[in-house]
Order: C-alpha cells, then sequence, then structure tokens
C-alpha cells in the first residue's frame, strides 16, 4: 500500500494537464535528421511520439531523401565533370 502511494506521489496525475501543441516542422525536420544521423535520443523520441503524427514524419522523410539523392546527384556529376 505504501508503494502504490509513493508511486502516486512520484508520477503525478497526467489526466489534468493540457494538451501539449503539435510539433512545428522544423522540429520535426531535426528529429528526421538526427534520427538518419543515429544519435537520436530517448527523451526526443519520446517527444515525437507523444506530440507528433504519422504524416508529418511521412513527408519530412521523403523531403530528406530527395534533399540526399539530388545531393548526390549533384556531386557525383560534380566530381565526373571536373576529373
Amino acid at each position: 500500500m505504501l508503494w502504490v502511494l509513493m508511486c502516486e506521489m512520484a508520477m503525478p496525475d497526467q489526466h489534468h494537464h493540457e494538451p501539449e501543441k503539435p510539433l512545428t516542422f522544423l522540429e520535426v525536420m531535426g528529429s528526421v535528421l538526427w534520427t538518419a544521423f543515429g544519435v537520436s535520443t530517448r527523451a526526443r523520441r519520446e517527444r515525437d511520439f507523444r506530440r507528433g503524427k504519422g504524416w508529418q514524419f511521412f513527408v519530412a522523410g521523403v523531403i530528406y531523401m530527395l534533399l540526399l539523392l539530388s545531393g548526390l546527384i549533384v556531386l557525383v556529376n560534380y566530381l565526373a565533370h571536373h576529373r
């Protein structure tokens, strides 16, 4: 019984808080970039699951892949023509 009371005191009631605002575009892109480099933190991941929407991360992932592929194409063309 004492353990239950201690747990309730340690974890504030989460049912009475205001809803958190959704992630901004820059926060979503930042999460995608950190994850792509493999350095995302647990706190960021939890924030993303709590405040983010799946479609936001899908769109951010597509944008990231298009930028990455475009950059690689430009780099390869530059290196191929300047040998």
